[in-house]
Order: structure tokens, then C-alpha cells, then sequence
């Protein structure tokens, strides 16, 4: 079965304290539990006890030869992966340090097979290190073809579809012609019809996760994407129900 959860975010609690109906899990922040060392396990084996989560961090530098600069983190993270019961973790492809200097946001990555090679050999030996596997994030591709820089079918078409775990959505902010990953705006439209479509190829997809990190006081517009979400989820978790997006992503988008 597919689990509908949302960011952990105190400031969406009381927005979300009459649909609990919605959340089956909750995304934390990895980091925070990491950072604190032995004391960041109690809160994170108590976070765990209230029922399954997921992990997301923004300090691998995935995209950088940082990622691999510091076992002794990965050795971290594996226990508090141990700790929760997550074999599953996300975090950006991107790059956040540069030796042991943390950059203030993300830089994106160079668009040349270089980049590629080395953000594939830091993969494997994250995934190695920690025991578990990344996700997809179906709203990044989207901005990524928002801003010019892919075409969302032709990416979503070439993919592995059997190797997702989990999947990310949320709604992004346009700033100067430029679409942010701010999230801070409710999923659109064309991101959850890209869910409907996707979802079904993904035999392996555990939950589905909605970011939200910014205007929390507006949370009745991310119990409207709950909403939604849960309505395809609940289509693709009922059986002979998949027959109606087909099995595999074609090149076409969805109309």
C-alpha cells in the first residue's frame, strides 16, 4: 500500500488537527536528528513510535566530491536510519559544500558528462554506506521543464520507474521569469497529472510526499493537495484500477 504524508511543520499542526485522515506519514528533517548526535536518537526514536516516517536531508553535497568526504556522517545517518526503520532517504541533486564549507543554498549542477559521472559514482557509494535508496521528485522535473532545461515526458520516459521508493511533490514560485522549488505554493495541476500517470509504474513506490515549508498559515491549501493526492493514491492502491494510465510512460504529456 501507498502512504499520502506531508513535511513535518509545527506551524501546519493545527491545519492538519482535523484531517489526520490524510497524513499516514510525516517527512523530518534528518539533518536535525544528525546534528545532535546520541542526543538526536531519543527524539527520532520517538518520532518513529507515532507511526512510519521519512527522512530528508540537505547536507550530502550529492554533486560534489564533499559527498564523499565524510564517512564518519554516512556512519550518522546509517543510525539514525537504524533507529527509525527508513531504508529510504531524499535529499537534492545538487551541491551544498565545497570541501568542508557549507554554502549557504544549493548550487545547481554543471550540465556536462563530468558532472554526471561523479554524481552517479557519489550515489552508489552513498546508497553503499547507508543502506538505503533516493527518490524522484516529479515536481522538480517539472520546474526543471518550466525553466527551459528538460523535457518533463522524454525524462520521466527514460527512467526506472521499478527503482522509486518514494515520490515528492510541491508547489514552486516564479521570481523573475524563474520557477523556485520554493515550496510554498500549492501542487499544480500538471504535477499531480504526471502523479496519476506515474504512479501505477511504480511497483515499488511506498509513499508519496507533499512539501510544504513556506506560508504554513495558509494550510488549508496543502489539506486541498492532501486531498488530491489521496484521491490517486487511493485509485492506484485499489486493484484492476491501473490498467487505466497503462503500465509504462509513453513520450507524449498528459493532455
Amino acid at each position: 500500500m501507498i502512504r499520502v504524508g506531508c513535511t513535518f511543520r509545527a506551524g501546519l499542526i493545527p491545519h492538519l488537527w482535523e484531517h489526520h485522515d490524510l497524513v499516514d506519514t510525516f517527512e523530518y528533517s534528518l539533518d536535525g536528528f544528525v546534528a545532535a548526535g546520541a542526543d538526536g536518537h531519543r527524539p527520532a526514536a520517538t518520532c518513529a513510535a507515532t507511526g512510519p516516517l521519512s527522512l530528508h536531508s540537505i547536507d550530502l553535497s550529492l554533486g560534489s566530491a564533499a559527498a564523499r568526504a565524510r564517512p564518519k556522517h554516512l556512519e550518522e545517518i546509517r543510525e539514525v536510519m537504524t533507529i527509525t526503520g527508513v531504508d529510504e532517504i531524499s535529499d537534492h541533486l545538487a551541491y551544498s559544500r565545497v570541501d568542508d564549507r557549507r554554502l549557504h543554498d544549493f548550487a545547481p549542477l554543471w550540465r556536462v558528462d563530468e558532472q554526471v559521472d561523479l554524481l552517479v559514482e557519489n550515489l552508489e557509494w552513498v546508497q553503499e554506506r547507508i543502506g538505503g535508496r533516493l527518490v524522484l521528485d516529479i515536481s522538480n522535473v517539472l520546474i526543471n521543464q518550466v525553466n527551459g532545461y528538460t523535457d518533463a515526458a522524454d525524462e520521466f520516459g527514460a527512467l526506472d520507474l521499478d527503482a522509486v521508493v518514494q515520490v515528492h511533490l510541491a508547489g514552486g514560485e516564479l521570481v523573475d521569469g524563474l520557477m523556485w522549488d520554493a515550496h510554498s505554493s500549492p501542487v499544480p495541476g500538471t504535477d499531480l497529472d504526471w502523479l496519476t500517470r506515474l504512479l501505477p509504474a511504480m511497483p515499488n513506490c511506498r509513499s508519496v510526499i507533499v512539501e510544504r515549508d513556506e506560508r504554513l498559515q495558509l494550510g488549508e491549501e496543502l489539506v486541498a493537495d492532501l486531498r488530491a493526492v489521496r484521491s490517486i493514491v487511493d485509485a492506484a492502491n485499489t486493484p484492476g484500477t491501473t490498467d487505466i494510465v497503462g503500465a509504462r510512460v509513453g513520450a507524449s504529456a498528459p493532455g
